[in-house]
């Protein structure tokens, strides 16, 4: 069996001695083989053909997929990683003929490089000064951002980075300094970890001042919950070395230690204790902490669809449509031929409460133009002959995996989203009894979509409303958005809706066995936070939603707006103590 392109050269780097770490350059082996950069292309292309299809996403059907697979591996290969397949650029060196011996600085050169431990994004700039040697060599400014870049454009740590510029810059120049400074912002902090704003879910790493973003603050004793702008942005390299990782079924947290949480305790919960806060070092064994608020949100005006609808029916109809309807659009082969023209179609079994419910409500809002058509097997299909609600409704999905909620419904407030909510279960939810020993639980209720970004709406606006819903995957495709038990080998998702054992059901808060789920992961890169005047956030990390205390930085444990710097010096700029000095002075005087 002939070997493979990627294993010929492993063969050839361990029979030779030469690594092929993440940031390691392996052209010589390339080269020595022969081996053309498009054979490994179309070896990557393959095997993320398969990461694709693992992570259910539907390559066939999907048109922005269908050439994923080939577009990453060519961006990998030619851009991204760049640097471990491509010879190090011509550099024409010149002897230092007229004995240059002062400084020279080359600052600001822009860089993107990739955290080998998640794959994340490092972007920044990098500085370079050279003391050149009287006897050594010299090159042209923009050599420097050459090197740089080709050096960059491989998986590393940024301390990594910065070493390898300078020691590459020493063996072509023979220097008697060389002093390289990478300043970076960084994505790889728990990449999980998000910040509810007012354009929906934002990576901490990817909230920037300047964008203006407003967050979401909750007050502490009563949970209301507003969109402000915060007081301070926080980043700064991780003090404690350590972060607190706390995990359940419900919950899931990755703090560093003297982050504040919002809680109650144990027996609290149960005796009207209010909220207050403690410190993650500091949790007492079993805590509540709150999963869900009150959200207050805003007004909107309701899109020109060609018919007069208040907020609350536009919403009503967009969870009728999100769960049990389908886009007919200029060029639609689906839907039925009993039907002509464009608009969108609900469906719903003939003979239940449900649709006697839908007809009432699809009439009395379009009136003449909702055509039915009830098929042998019983299934009524509603059809909405109106051109401009199709071209409104095409934008949050054609098909129901492909749906995902207006930002407009989900920054409205409490009522209209509870009426979205409610038309969307009465599409597309279920509800039954459980039993389980001598323990009566209430009736259960659970939703059920085929598309991820729907089911991650749908919980954030269950959150708004002050009921926590855990988000599971589900058989193959299917997301289903409740609280989350298990029965048998599959996960079901549901919510309780009454008593249990004659206790009210925490339907907006979690409980937490703080002492015993929470492990200490090693960390000593950047993190991240903002800080709003009630100090109390709504973050969420991997489908888990937390209300949570803000930083600690108005107490001074953090400073806003820190920078991830990293520095090599070698020769002279590390023994002598006053260039070093001149170096940075220019840096500061150029900033």
């Amino acid at each position: 069996m002939s070997m493979k392109p990627y294993q010929k050269l492993i063969k050839y780097c361990r029979d030779n001695g030469i690594e092929y770490k993440a940031n390691d350059n392996i052209s010589v082996a390339l080269n020595a083989l022969n081996i053309k950069k498009e054979k490994l292309i179309a070896e990557v292309e393959r095997s993320f053909q398969r990461v694709l299809t693992n992570l259910v996403i539907d390559t066939e059907n999907d048109h922005n997929s269908k050439e994923t697979a080939h577009r990453y591996a060519k961006m990998l290969i030619n851009e991204t990683f760049a640097g471990r397949y491509d010879d190090q650029p011509k550099i024409t060196v010149f002897p230092n003929v007229k004995r240059i011996s002062q400084l020279i600085v080359v600052d600001n050169i822009r860089i993107e490089s990739v955290c080998a431990h998640h794959h994340q994004n490092i972007r920044g700039v990098c500085h370079i000064a050279i003391l050149p040697d009287e006897e050594g060599s010299v090159m042209g400014l923009s050599k420097y951002s050459r090197i740089a870049s080709w050096i960059a454009r491989r998986p590393q740590i940024q301390e990594e980075l910065t070493v390898e510029i300078a020691n590459t810059l020493e063996h072509i120049l023979q220097p008697r300094g060389v002093a390289v400074v990478v300043n970076a912002d960084h994505q790889c902090f728990d990449g999980e970890t998000e910040i509810l704003t007012e354009k929906g879910w934002v990576r901490f790493a990817d909230l920037k001042e300047e964008d203006g973003l407003r967050v979401a603050q909750v007050d502490p004793e009563t949970l209301k919950t507003t969109l402000v702008k915060p007081l301070a942005y926080i980043k700064q390299k991780n003090s404690h070395k350590v972060l607190h990782h706390y995990k359940n079924r419900r919950v899931d947290i990755m703090c560093t230690p003297d982050h504040r949480f919002l809680m109650k305790s144990y027996h609290g919960n149960y005796t009207g204790e209010p909220w207050s806060f403690r410190e993650s070092q500091h949790l007492p064994a079993e805590v509540y902490i709150p999963t869900a608020f009150d959200w207050e949100g805003e007004p909107f005006e309701v899109p020109d669809l060609g018919v007069e609808m208040t907020p609350a029916q536009f919403c009503a109809f967009m969870g009728l449509y999100q769960s049990e309807g389908s886009w007919r659009g200029r060029g639609c082969l689906d839907g039925h031929d009993h039907f002509k023209g464009v608009g969108v179609e609900i469906v719903q079994k003939e003979d239940t409460e449900e649709r006697v419910k839908i007809e009432k409500f699809l009439k009395r809002i379009f009136g003449a133009s909702v055509e039915k058509h009830t098929d042998k097997r019983g299934i009524s299909y509603f059809f909405i002959n109106n051109e401009k609600i199709a071209d409104y409704v095409v934008q949050f999905g054609r098909y129901c995996t492909e749906m995902f909620v207006p930002q407009i419904i989900k920054n409205a407030g409490r009522r209209e989203i509870k009426k979205y909510l409610k038309w969307f279960y009465l599409g597309d939810g279920s509800k039954w009894q459980q039993k389980r020993e001598d323990l009566a639980y209430s009736e259960t209720r659970q939703i059920t979509t085929a598309s991820l970004a729907l089911a991650k709406d749908l919980q954030e606006m269950y959150a708004k409303t002050g009921v926590n819903m855990t988000l599971n995957k589900y058989e193959k495709k299917k997301y289903q958005v409740s609280a989350s038990g298990k029965q048998g080998n599959k996960y079901v998702l549901w919510e309780q809706l009454g008593y249990m054992k004659g206790r009210e059901v925490n339907a907006g808060k979690s409980y937490l066995r703080a002492k015993a789920s929470r492990k200490d992961v090693p960390y000593t890169d950047t993190v991240y936070c903002v800080t709003v005047e009630s100090g109390v956030i709504v973050t969420r990390r991997n489908e888990s939603i937390a209300v949570i205390g803000n930083c600690m930085q108005c107490r001074g444990v953090m400073e806003p707006n820190a920078k991830t710097t990293t520095s090599h010096l070698i020769g002279e700029f590390l023994n002598n103590p006053t260039l070093r000095q001149e170096f940075y002075n220019i840096l500061q005087l150029r900033s």
